[in-house]
């Protein structure tokens, strides 16, 4: 339940970003690569995630499914230091946007 939830939040907020970086005459090809990445994306790790079972098939299941688990954290710590970094990114470029469209 609380992955759907995660989704659901990453997903809306993800295409309102979009949504307000793009030029209005490219919306909607960026969010419809956004949604061919997001269904590229889930069909690669189910693949994955089947393919590291499979490697793991001499391991008992529970520490098959335990080196998973350990996996999915690494990648979700890369995710968390990855949207830290943009917003830190995009914080430190706001202040001079806002001052360029004062000089304009």
């Amino acid at each position: 339940m609380i992955m759907s939830l995660a989704f659901t939040v990453l997903s809306s907020s993800v295409s309102n970003e979009i949504s307000r970086i793009l030029p209005s005459s490219q919306i909607g090809s960026g969010m419809g690569l956004f949604q061919l990445l997001q269904f590229f994306s889930g069909a690669f790790s189910v693949a994955m995630a089947a393919s590291a079972l499979e490697w793991q098939k001499g391991l008992p299941l529970s520490t098959a499914y335990s080196n998973i688990y350990w996996g999915l954290s690494v990648a979700a710590i890369i995710a968390i230091v990855s949207a830290f970094a943009y917003h830190r990114s995009s914080q430190s470029g706001r202040p001079t946007q806002m001052a360029d469209a004062a000089d304009a």
